[in-house]
């Protein structure tokens, strides 16, 4: 693959070298730095590693572990922390969801959903 920079959601990243890596270049500063390394190494999509993660994005995912009670911050969240300002701007738009009396009626709404069983061949 030719080296250099191409356009991703809104931003350079450049190609080249190793084949499952590209490095995103802040389009404000045009620097590289910690955090901003992409890989594509066993995502079907472009993702934040976890470890890799800016400050700013470790409080998001730490914050995302602890409101949603899991060990693992799943693949949505780290393929939007890839897109600048995507992650801080969805987050902050539906933690309050999962905060507030929606979530009660959801569960509700879950618990008497009537669904066919999935056969125990599939399961």
């Amino acid at each position: 693959m030719p080296g250099g920079y191409r356009a991703w959601y809104g931003h350079l990243v450049q190609v080249g070298g190793s084949p499952c890596k590209a490095h995103a270049l802040d389009h404000r500063t045009g620097l590289k730095g910690k955090g901003t390394e992409i890989s594509t190494q066993g995502d079907p999509v472009s993702a934040v590693r976890e470890d890799e993660a800016t400050e700013a994005v470790a409080s998001i995912f730490a914050d995302i572990r602890e409101t949603l009670n899991v060990e693992v911050v799943n693949l949505v969240w780290r393929h939007l922390a890839t897109m600048p300002g995507a992650l801080e701007w969805v987050w902050g738009t539906l933690k309050p969801l999962y905060k507030g009396p929606a979530i009660v009626k959801a569960k509700l709404v879950h618990q008497n959903l009537n669904l066919l069983r999935v056969p125990e061949a599939f399961a």
